[in-house]
């Protein structure tokens, strides 16, 4: 939802989740968002650690933005603990 916001020039907020995201936007919106989703890296702790360690062995990076577009905060929280726990033990 939040890519598509952008996409249509209403940028804001999170907003709660909805229950048929196909019903929210448009099959090129769809498309957009995930292109740029694409790179995501999504799952467990442990699939997050080799998620992260593949990105910056691919690209030399030396430092990452970490997003975590959940709107519960106390869940938004706990996502960034759980990545935080899985960066800690890929170091």
């Amino acid at each position: 939802m939040s890519f598509t916001n952008i996409f249509r020039g209403a940028r804001g907020l999170s907003q709660p989740p909805i229950d048929d995201i196909e019903s929210y936007w448009s099959p090129a919106e769809k498309a957009q968002a995930m292109g740029m989703l694409a790179r995501s890296i999504v799952g467990s702790p442990d699939t997050v650690r080799s998620g992260i360690d593949a990105l910056v062995a691919e690209t030399g990076a030396d430092e990452l933005m970490i997003v975590s577009d959940v709107y519960d905060h106390a869940t938004r929280l706990r996502s960034f603990e759980l990545i935080a726990s899985a960066v800690r033990i890929a170091c």
